[in-house]
């Protein structure tokens, strides 16, 4: 089955701005947003929401983050273009690092090069992807545990169903990652960052999350 394609969008025409606002309001759910943030400070000065409107974030400044960050990738879509038009009306940083999709697990090597690109930004930021659920609470808990030094018991929290993160769908492999790294490295003394670069196997990783879903294999 051919994967569906979605618009590329030129809001600087009527026509277009009109498309692009139905494409950003229905298909990508901001009408579902529009009271709906999942906005939290994880950190002093780190903060994280879903995809936000620029009503949004001009709030988001009032708050004093000065610096939004996308993990959803830069391309001519409806909300990437909304979000670019205001984060420079509004004098916002605009960052783009794609650290995951929603349903599979980067390499170890990429992981650590985000993460480390996050860590430099400066503060306050936040990052989003489109619910704030999934990419974000994967790089919300990464940047605890590789930049703020938390525990991976803890910072692995942050993909929690008060996010509307749903540990056993199919997103629910990014939280699996912790859990394999509690189960297999942390009791050997490996530190987090030490286990990406040379533990770390992204397909082991996901055939042991269908175990995990089915109570099968280790978790038998």
């Amino acid at each position: 089955m051919r994967a569906r394609s979605r618009r590329i969008y030129d809001i600087n025409t009527d026509a277009g701005r009109r498309a692009a606002t139905r494409d950003f309001l229905w298909k990508d759910h901001q009408i579902l947003r529009k009271r709906w943030t999942n906005l939290a400070e994880f950190a002093p000065g780190l903060w994280r929401s879903n995809q936000p409107c620029g009503e949004r974030l001009s709030h988001y400044k009032t708050l004093g983050i000065r610096t939004i960050v996308s993990l959803r990738g830069k391309i001519g879509r409806s909300y990437n273009l909304f979000e670019h038009e205001a984060c420079n009306a509004l004098g916002l940083d605009l960052h783009y690092i794609h650290v995951c999709s929603a349903r599979a697990l980067p390499e170890g090597a990429k992981i650590l090069e985000r993460i480390d690109a996050l860590g430099q930004l400066p503060r306050p930021f936040l990052l989003h992807c489109k619910s704030g659920a999934d990419r974000t609470g994967f790089a919300a808990a990464l940047i605890l545990i590789l930049i703020e030094g938390c525990s991976v018991e803890d910072a692995a929290r942050q993909l929690a169903r008060k996010h509307i993160h749903f540990p056993r769908s199919k997103s629910g492999v990014l939280g699996h990652v912790f859990r394999v790294y509690l189960r297999d490295a942390e009791p050997l003394g490996i530190g987090f960052r030490a286990w990406l670069e040379k533990g770390y196997d992204p397909e082991t990783i996901t055939a042991d999350f269908q175990d995990w879903r089915a109570n099968a294999g280790k978790w038998a």
